[in-house]
């Protein structure tokens, strides 16, 4: 062997990175991702095989759309004629003792009065604490992130609901489930707070095991009936819209709540076993 010679590398091994599916059947494909609201300052996630999926793609299908007033309005009615208690009522007075103690706290290290919280029904009390839960997130979400970089592509934007769709499942619930996913967000506030950035880092580097832990474990076991509603059922609501996607000519990308692509009987598990050919993209 001449001395000069240098024996070739081997090719580095690509980052752990979010990830993404091919889905497809004989003659479609679609890219699924799933994405994070807590997009947390100085933290990269974005990655080639993002990019790739993107570019190979016409059309991106998030759940329900993030950034039309006219979405916000209707979200802010809903709120409005739906989400406060009858006069009089009190919050605190439904709740387990231990959230209830708690609940003042937990108003003020999310940034809101007692009282603004008091009138509220369990599940928009439910939704205002957990937009607060992540104190060191950017003002952009990876769903607005790839949506930002969708439009800039000139890619078209479909919608799989409505914003009004998507609360009604929270305001559907019975309201035993709404008091248990909120009395658990009260008193593991601070805990979920401290949490965040070790969810966020299990997506970031596709550890699909640890993430569902993060996400979707504690609804499961302290409230099966939410869970079976805003999780178990919504992936199999999803799982048919994204069947009727495969069955146009155009190939999407699809963006969805992580919390949907992780876990037992997650949408990628649902249709491999609807008959789909579902892989696990890398770099």
């Amino acid at each position: 062997m001449d001395a000069g010679a240098r024996t070739p590398s081997p090719a580095a091994e690509p980052p752990p990175s979010p990830a993404v599916w091919r889905v497809s059947d004989a003659d479609s494909s679609v890219y699924l991702f799933g994405s994070m609201g807590l997009s947390p300052h100085g933290a990269s996630w974005r990655s080639r095989a993002v990019g790739r999926a993107i570019d190979a793609s016409e059309i991106l299908w998030l759940e329900a759309s993030l950034d039309d007033p006219a979405a916000q309005a209707a979200a802010n009615e809903i709120f409005n004629k739906e989400g406060m208690l009858p006069t009089g009522a009190q919050l605190s007075s439904l709740l387990p003792a231990d959230a209830a103690a708690a609940i003042d706290a937990t108003a003020v290290a999310a940034g809101f009065t007692p009282a603004a919280i008091e009138p509220l029904k369990p599940w928009s009390a439910f939704v205002l604490f957990s937009s607060k839960i992540d104190a060191d997130a950017t003002a952009e979400t990876v769903d607005a992130a790839i949506l930002r970089e969708a439009r800039s592509r000139g890619r078209e934007i479909r919608y799989f609901e409505t914003v009004a769709e998507s609360l009604h499942r929270l305001t559907g619930l019975p309201q035993g489930a709404q008091i248990d996913i909120l009395a658990r967000l009260i008193v593991d506030f601070d805990a979920q707070r401290a949490d965040a950035r070790a969810g966020f880092d299990a997506w970031r580097i596709g550890d699909l095991a640890a993430a569902d832990a993060h996400m979707n474990q504690t609804l499961r076991e302290t409230s099966p009936v939410a869970y079976k509603t805003l999780v178990t059922d919504r992936v199999e609501t999803l799982a048919g819209a994204i069947e009727a996607v495969l069955n146009a000519p155009d190939t999407a990308f699809i963006s969805l709540n992580a919390s949907y692509v992780v876990g037992p009987g997650a949408l990628p598990e649902t249709l491999a076993a609807r008959g789909y050919k579902v892989e696990r993209i890398n770099e």
